[in-house]
């Protein structure tokens, strides 16, 4: 979706433009995956991105879908190349471990189509007859498995103008994305866990989200108190 007339959405969109502009490529390579991320300089609860991670109609999708109010667990600004395959990497379907579900948001930070190598899923109906098919343990699933069993015209490739705003549940739809192509990819990436994590444990605190402490506000509501895990 794209919405119009939201100005957190485009805040934080200036925001990740002036942060990419300044990265050297390269800088953030990791060997095992494609993904470079971009350290962001504000990581404040002021910062626009954070404004619109934390923005009551923003938290009203995921929550419905969830079924719950979220944790916000981490933000990143991922920049990806798409010059090369990297074996075993997020560039082939899988689904991400950790939960039972979540909540992705990718930002297009600029224009995504099908030469800006963008994130491919399957839906989370067809995902769960390939997982059952062949007992997945999270690996790496190949295209001609997906295709087989899930059945290509159900894939959903991830595009559209900078400012779309691409909702996904990771956990249970098969996705990949940043392959080889002729033009880079930038977005903002925003994950929201439920409180029932795997690192959690049934009773006492909650673990600390990685979206660090700075992104508290001094004074929390108490729906800032559940979204940063200080409440349970």
């Amino acid at each position: 979706m794209r919405p119009e007339h939201f100005q957190v959405l485009d805040d934080a969109i200036a925001e990740a433009r002036e942060t990419f502009r300044d990265y050297v490529p390269g800088t953030n390579k990791q060997e095992y995956d494609s993904l470079e991320g971009v350290r962001r300089r504000d990581l404040s609860y002021q910062s626009p991105i954070n404004r619109f991670a934390t923005h009551p109609e923003v938290l009203r999708v995921v929550s419905n879908y969830m079924g719950m109010l979220p944790i916000l667990h981490r933000i990143n600004l991922l920049y990806s190349p798409n010059t090369e395959v990297v074996e075993r990497s997020s560039q082939f379907f899988h689904l991400d471990p950790g939960d039972l579900t979540l909540v992705k948001i990718f930002v297009f930070v600029e224009d995504v189509d099908d030469e800006t190598g963008p994130t491919t899923a399957l839906p989370v109906d067809r995902s769960r007859l390939v997982r059952r098919a062949i007992d997945y343990r999270n690996s790496r699933v190949p295209d001609d498995v997906i295709a087989n069993l899930g059945g290509t015209e159900h894939l959903v490739s991830c595009t559209g103008p900078a400012g779309t705003l691409a909702f996904m549940d990771t956990c249970g739809c098969f996705h990949m994305g940043s392959r080889k192509a002729s033009k880079p990819r930038y977005v903002i990436m925003i994950q929201y866990n439920t409180p029932y994590t795997a690192p959690a444990r049934l009773d006492g605190p909650l673990p600390t989200p990685p979206i660090t402490h700075l992104a508290i506000p001094p004074n929390p509501s108490m729906l800032e108190e559940y979204l940063f895990a200080l409440k349970r």
